[in-house]
């Protein structure tokens, strides 16, 4: 989460008033397909996309992004993060929720779940992360695991903002529409 604090661009800015088109996302491997705003940034440097990932989930679940992407407006900075891994033991959502709760805990992230829909193989929910300066980021996330010959394959997509969009029931209509 820190690493991806400072990777807005300086100068963007948002449309008022226009209809959101959409930008349509398939993973190398054609199981996930989703759309985000066309308008959001999307980042394609390899070292960047690399700093989104802890070394420990890299080594763990074999966690790379595929996409980051960054929302046009000063006011709201959110950004989207699809990752994709995979496991040679059977995992559940749960299990990958807890692992995650650890794993920001030790880079000083408190996760708390504020919403979810959590069952087995699938989960989608919300959860708001604060560290010892009290900064907060919110996120509504979903997990998917797909079961592979041997293994699983997992995405994880999160959609993190530093301030809760449910205030606004048209930015939270869209946040639940891209998850």
């Amino acid at each position: 989460l820190s690493q991806l604090q400072s990777l807005l661009p300086k100068q963007t800015q948002k449309t008022e008033g226009i209809k959101t088109e959409y930008r349509d996302f398939t993973s190398p491997d054609g199981r996930l397909k989703m759309q985000y705003p066309s308008n959001w940034v999307e980042i394609k440097d390899e070292a960047t996309l690399e700093k989104t990932v802890s070394q420990e989930w890299t080594e763990k679940y074999n966690l790379k992004t595929l996409l980051l992407a960054l929302e046009p407006a000063p006011t709201s900075a959110s950004r989207l993060v699809v990752n994709s891994g995979s496991s040679d033991k059977e995992k559940t959502a749960e299990e990958i929720i807890e692992d995650m709760k650890e794993s920001n805990l030790q880079q000083g992230w408190d996760m708390n779940i504020i919403k979810s829909e959590i069952g087995g193989a699938e989960g989608a929910f919300e959860a708001l992360y604060q560290n010892k300066n009290n900064q907060k980021l919110y996120s509504k996330e979903k997990i998917l695991i797909l079961k592979e010959n041997e293994g699983e394959i997992i995405y994880l997509i999160a959609l993190l903002s530093p301030d809760n969009p449910a205030k606004d029931s048209d930015i939270s209509e869209e946040r639940d529409f891209i998850i």
